[in-house]
């Protein structure tokens, strides 16, 4: 397996994911300026073994999908069951996933000046791993950032604009707020975007024809 973002990639075979998607996310101007955007996202299936996880210089939360794993590092210890999600601050080392059979893992990498604050907000504690639930509507939403950021690694010029929105919903989620329009306006819209580079030309489609692609109200491109 080539290497990965999040998990460090060993000789025994057993402590390789055996699928993993991962994408990066260089911020754009306004993103950058607002002091908080995700910087690297994915999704991996676990078998079982141990999978150690590579230190990361942004705050990191994860989640588990489906399937069980224990948590393992040197300052805590806990069990994560699908619909389970941790919060790890900015250069937290020695963490090891043990998983008896398979698990199913998203993960999300925070970056920016003020991603500690933003993590804080969603129940982070600033130099402890922190396990809580997530919600199902977070959990679609971490499912849409990592294909909006695989999308988004593989384009020049990319903007930052779904990405931050989808961000912010998930701290809107945590806050109780209904955020189901925002995956939907996320995954209609991003059939426009890749429609756009798929003809080399952002400014070839009327608002009507984005709307007629997304099945949105032309209202919703003005």
């Amino acid at each position: 397996m080539a290497d990965s973002l999040l998990f460090t990639v060993t000789e025994d075979i057993n402590a390789r994911p055996a699928l993993v998607i991962e994408g990066t996310h260089t911020p754009d101007a306004l993103a950058s300026a607002s002091g908080v955007y995700i910087s690297a996202a994915g999704s991996a299936m676990l078998q079982g073994g141990s999978h150690p996880i590579n230190a990361f210089d942004q705050w990191l939360w994860l989640a588990v999908e489906s399937g069980t794993l224990q948590l393992e590092s040197t300052a805590v210890s806990f069990q994560m069951r699908g619909g389970d999600c941790c919060m790890l601050p900015t250069g937290t080392t020695d963490v090891t996933l043990e998983v008896e059979q398979e698990a199913r893992v998203l993960w999300i990498a925070v970056g920016g000046t003020l991603s500690g604050s933003f993590l804080q907000r969603m129940g982070a504690l600033p130099h402890r791993i922190l396990k809580q639930g997530a919600l199902p509507s977070q959990l679609n939403l971490a499912r849409h950032i990592v294909q909006a950021t695989v999308r988004v690694a593989s384009a020049q010029d990319a903007s930052s604009a779904q990405l931050q929105q989808l961000l912010w919903a998930m701290l809107a989620s945590h806050s109780g707020q209904p955020v189901a329009m925002d995956a939907v306006l996320s995954h209609e819209i991003a059939k426009v975007v890749d429609a756009m580079r798929k003809n080399q030309n952002r400014d070839s489609f009327s608002l009507a024809e984005m709307a007629s692609l997304s099945r949105m109200p032309v209202e919703t491109f003005r």
